[in-house]
Order: C-alpha cells, then structure tokens, then sequence
C-alpha cells in the first residue's frame, strides 16, 4: 500500500515568510507526517506530491 502526501501550499493564509510544512517543531512538519507513516507499518511506499508553490519542500 502506498501512502500519499499532498504538500503544496505556500502558507500565506498563515503568514509565514516560507512554506508552511517547513515550519520548525524539533525537525520540518513534513518530516513528522513522512515519520508517522512509516512507524505505521502499514506503507510499503511514501509518495509526496509537491507543487511549483513548494519547491523547498521538494
């Protein structure tokens, strides 16, 4: 089974200076997403999927 990631946001409804799956909390949020799933188990596979908003978290 694959596990899919949609990161494509710029974060400007939060007003942030960079994308919000960036931010820091101990480490990138995406990295506690791209942690969880594969502590779940249940993922052969991780996809994220980004857009040309994000190309930091790419």
């Amino acid at each position: 089974m694959i596990g899919l990631i949609m990161a494509g946001g710029k974060g400007t409804r939060m007003n942030l200076p960079d994308e919000k799956l960036l931010l820091q909390y101990k480490k990138p949020l995406i990295l506690h997403v791209v942690d969880s799933l594969n502590n779940s188990n249940c993922f052969s596979n991780i996809l994220g999927i980004t857009s040309f908003n994000s190309p930091k978290t790419k």
